[in-house]
């Protein structure tokens, strides 16, 4: 769901509501689909910039060309934007397609930044790339 918060990039978020969230880390309905370019192969990290509600709200299912998901996220900051990043991804060269994926009810994001796997440092505030729900 779109979020509007004054707080949020662009004054909004994609939240997943309460009472709508996996159980056991299973996921459930809903997902968010960016699409993006890699114009050299190699190890990318994929950030995301959230805001967990708490323990049992801070975490989304991410997989890219329908790879098998992964957990993004499971920080302990909470009710606050935070910046989360997955493990190394090997990517090749062109186009390719993030999912977002629901896990648990309460969890907002509103950027998402696809980084070379050198640059570790957390993206800059205006870094971000258009998305598209589903």
């Amino acid at each position: 769901v779109l979020e509007e918060r004054e707080d949020a990039s662009g004054g909004a978020c994609l939240l997943i509501p309460q009472g709508v969230g996996g159980e056991g880390g299973e996921g459930g309905p809903g997902a968010a689909e960016y699409s993006f370019e890699v114009k050299r192969a190699g190890m990318y990290l994929v950030w995301i910039r959230a805001w967990w509600e708490d323990g049992a709200a801070n975490s989304f299912l991410a997989g890219i060309d329908g790879e098998r998901t992964w957990t993004l996220g499971n920080t302990n900051e909470f009710r606050r934007w935070v910046w989360a990043a997955s493990g190394p991804r090997k990517l090749t060269t062109g186009r390719h397609l993030l999912r977002l994926s629901n896990r648990e009810d309460g969890a907002r994001v509103d950027r998402v930044v696809i980084t070379t796997h050198e640059h570790r440092r957390r993206p800059e505030p205006e870094a971000s790339i258009p998305t598209k729900t589903k």
